[in-house]
This record gives structure tokens, C-alpha cells and sequence, in this order.
């Protein structure tokens, strides 16, 4: 049976430990084959393209670090495996959640053609197939938050702007990311998101070496224009510890690139900038003040989170009808991004802190 899979590891003492047969319907596309083993759980997964199978261990069982992995594709006994090209090999030091899988089925997808049905989250132009990579949320214990392809940009995003079964990725077209050209000075390389469910506020970050030597801004231009020739969004990009880092709400079908520039727009509008204003920002000592316009008697909370998602405080504070004032401080931690959410009843914005 040329079409079965049939995965084994072995201890450093070979004692052996199996997965049962799975077949593939036609041998002669691409598939993408899998093991996965977990000492916490004591479980071996086998996947073939978006099916999984699992087996507990036949006998009690603890891998060591010289341990192998075998994976016969093919028959399950005897020499007769397989006969087959393998495009590419992936390690991972941890067996991965139900959202990690789904994003590398649709990297897997988007780069050798897999048919994976229902799991398939990336629908772009295939001209934008290259270095897929996302984040998301299945439910609230299964999500993956930070991504990054083979090449920039890193991406996080904030587990609170994600609803359940929600994805943001994102893949380029190989365009060329040497050097700044036209009258924009961007990239050529230009990377597309598809978005999937709710996902709003993200961090865009950039190792400043991974982009063309620059004497002036750093930014990121948006648009659902290819060209970016109409209605186009600047971004300034920060300094974030050795990146640089700007927060994006992203759309779905949005192309962006990374650019060279002066006087780039540091706060949008979208952030909540024409309804309230941090001042001073940046504000280098930690300490800052928000002003807010409340139309009416209604309670507010402030939640604060880090440049890697994690919620540093939270406040809740009432306001009459006029102008609120709420002190910020974060002296006591690190210089980088914040990200300060204001709500109410009536009103909701984002805002941009830099420490």
C-alpha cells in the first residue's frame, strides 16, 4: 500500500513507539506529512495534509535528547517506503496548537497548491504567495499572537481585539527589498493581509537591518490599492528596543510595504487622536496625562498593555459631562510601546503611548 503513512520514534534505547497507517487519495500531488510527540500528554499525532490521527504510547516511554524520529512514507514494514520528493522539512521544538497548525496548513497551501478545504484562510492573488505567515485565535486556551516569515515584518497581535476562530495573514510577492525606489521611496516587495473574523489592532515591527539603509523616517504605507496611487495611510515607525514598531488597524485585502520619508504621521485619527489626546507623548519619564471630552456622566475604564500584548494595569474612573483628565504612569516600567484602551457605554478608543 503505497499510500500509507506510518509514523515511529524510538528512545535512545529503541524501544519503539507507533502511530497508525494513514492513506492519502492521490499520491501523485503535493501533501504535506506530519508526527507530532508530546511528553505532557504522552501522545503521538499523525497528520496527513489537515487530518490527524493519535495513538497513545504502546509501552511506558520517555524520549532523551539523542533520540530519533523515523517517518516511513509508504509501507509500514519491510524496505518497500515510498518513492517521493520532499520540499521541505520543518522541526519544531513543541507540538503545536490547533491555531499553529491551521496557519501552517495554509503556508503549506499557499506555497505547494494543498487543497485544505475548510481550513483555508489565505484567498489573495497567488502573485502574493511567498513567506505566508499569521496569527489568530481558535478559542480563548488555543491562539498564536506573534508571527514572523522568513523575511520582515514581525507581527502581534492583541488577544483582546480577537474573536474566537479569527486569523490574520499575510504573504508577499518577492518583489525586491534592497533599496527604497520611486518618487514614495518604498519597497518593491509589497505584503498582502487576509483577514479572517475579528482581528483590529495589530503591532507591525521591523528589524531596521532587515530594510535598506535610511538617513531619514521609517514608515508604512497601507492601502487596498496595489500601486498605492489612492487613498493611501502613513504610518511613523518607532523606535521599539532594537526594532521599529508602529500599530496598524488592519483591513482585509490591504496591501502594505515599508517606505523612507519626512515628517510621516505619527497618530491617526483611527486611534481615537480627534476624541482625546495623550499629553505629554512621548513621555520619557513614564508619566502622562489623558484628556477626554465625555458627553455625559458615565464610567470609564483604562486598560494598559505592553509591546508584547500583556495587560500592565487597569483602572476604572467616572466622569461628569465635560472634560476628563487621568493621570498615566508607568515609571516603573521599561521604555517601549504602550497600548491604553479607553471604554465606556457611549465611547471606545486606542491610543499610542511611548514610554
Amino acid at each position: 500500500n503505497e499510500r500509507s503513512l506510518y509514523g515511529a520514534i524510538f528512545s535512545e534505547s529503541f524501544e519503539e513507539t507507533t502511530t497508525r497507517a494513514m492513506s492519502t487519495t492521490d499520491i501523485t500531488i503535493p501533501h504535506a506529512y506530519g508526527v507530532m510527540w508530546s511528553s505532557d500528554r504522552q501522545e503521538i499525532r499523525t497528520l496527513i495534509d489537515t487530518r490527524m490521527e493519535i495513538d497513545g504510547p504502546s509501552i511506558p516511554y520517555q524520549r532523551s535528547a539523542n533520540g530519533q524520529i523515523d517517518l516511513l512514507l509508504g509501507k509500514d514494514f519491510g524496505p518497500r517506503n515510498g518513492d517521493g520528493w520532499i520540499a521541505e522539512h520543518i522541526l519544531y521544538k513543541v507540538p503545536l496548537n490547533e491555531t499553529q497548525l491551521t496557519i501552517l496548513w495554509n503556508y503549506f497551501s499557499n506555497r505547494y497548491g494543498i487543497n485544505i478545504l475548510e481550513e483555508d484562510r489565505y484567498f489573495q492573488d497567488l502573485s502574493f504567495a511567498y513567506d505566508l505567515a499569521g496569527v489568530g485565535k481558535t478559542n480563548a486556551y488555543d491562539m498564536h499572537l506573534t508571527a514572523k516569515g522568513l523575511a520582515a515584518p514581525i507581527i502581534n497581535v492583541f488577544e483582546e481585539s480577537l474573536e474566537p476562530d479569527s486569523y490574520l495573514l499575510w504573504a508577499h510577492n518577492n518583489g525586491d527589498n534592497t533599496e527604497w525606489t520611486g518618487p514614495r521611496a518604498k519597497l518593491e516587495r509589497v505584503w498582502s493581509f487576509d483577514k479572517t473574523g475579528t482581528v483590529d489592532l495589530v503591532k507591525i515591527s521591523v528589524d531596521p537591518q532587515d530594510l535598506p539603509a535610511n538617513s531619514v523616517q521609517t514608515g508604512i504605507l497601507l492601502s487596498h490599492d496595489f500601486d498605492f496611487a489612492d487613498e493611501v495611510t502613513e504610518i511613523q515607525m518607532v523606535e521599539d528596543g532594537d526594532l521599529l514598531s508602529a500599530f496598524v488597524q488592519v483591513e482585509d485585502g490591504q496591501y502594505f510595504t515599508f517606505f523612507a520619508g519626512e515628517d510621516i504621521p505619527l497618530n491617526l485619527s483611527q486611534y481615537g487622536a480627534t476624541a482625546a489626546r495623550l499629553s505629554p507623548n512621548p513621555g520619557f519619564e513614564g508619566k502622562s496625562t489623558l484628556k477626554l471630552n465625555s458627553p455625559q456622566n458615565e464610567d470609564f475604564s483604562i486598560i494598559i498593555f505592553d509591546q508584547s500584548g500583556k495587560r500592565v494595569s487597569e483602572a476604572f474612573t467616572s466622569a461628569t459631562t465635560g472634560l476628563l483628565e487621568y493621570q498615566i504612569d508607568l515609571s516603573n516600567y521599561p521604555a517601549g510601546l504602550y497600548l491604553i484602551q479607553v471604554s465606556s457605554e457611549s465611547f471606545k478608543g486606542t491610543y499610542r503611548f511611548v514610554r
